[in-house]
């Protein structure tokens, strides 16, 4: 696979830190940002040209354009794959969210901090390392899954969730049945 252009806001510590560091280590770009750059100097020492960072708060709306406008234009217009770390309301990497229409977006789980969030994010409180391994691999699948689970508890809500549904939906089988055309008045 060659090397990809990441742009992963939250990365100054946690899980989007871990991403970033894994990602620079195997030689991909990355476009990162943080509330604090500071935080992420040690990084930026290290790894240079292959790291590009802003300064973002994803409270204000019009610097997140300015910031995201900035990123591309640092890699020559080219970001591969977006990773909305940062934030209470997470919705992905992409999927459709803060940046529409990015190539290679794929959706990934976060952590999350209340029930409400869990339901709308489905995370797991796994081992943050071995999460970032899954993501990072699932992008260099040719056939990468739409959704991403990750963690056993995320397993067991969805199976539990799907399990539901489709009894739901069989329970309506021969009322659905029913309303066929009979094989008599198709001819």
């Amino acid at each position: 696979m060659p090397n990809l252009t990441w742009l992963i806001t939250g990365i100054s510590g946690g899980f989007g830190r871990l991403m970033t560091e894994q990602l620079l280590e195997r030689g991909d770009q990355v476009a990162g940002t943080a509330r604090k750059l500071e935080a992420v100097d040690d990084l930026k020492s290290r790894y240079q040209v292959q790291l590009w960072l802003g300064s973002l708060d994803l409270t204000d709306l019009p610097a997140i354009h300015r910031v995201v406008d900035a990123a591309f234009a640092a890699f020559s217009g080219r970001i591969d794959v977006t990773v909305n770390n940062a934030g209470y309301g997470l919705i992905g990497v992409g999927q459709h969210g803060l940046w529409p229409g990015a190539p290679g977006v794929r959706e990934h789980p976060s952590r999350s901090r209340t029930q409400e969030d869990r339901r709308r994010i489905l995370c797991t409180p796994g081992d943050p390392a071995k999460m970032v391994r899954a993501i990072i691999s699932s992008v260099d699948e040719e056939n990468a899954p739409k959704r991403l689970v990750l963690g056993s508890d995320a397993y067991t809500m969805i199976h539990e969730a799907l399990t539901e549904r489709l009894a739901r939906l069989e329970a309506q089988k021969d009322l659905a049945v029913s309303t066929d055309f009979s094989p008599s008045s198709v001819e």
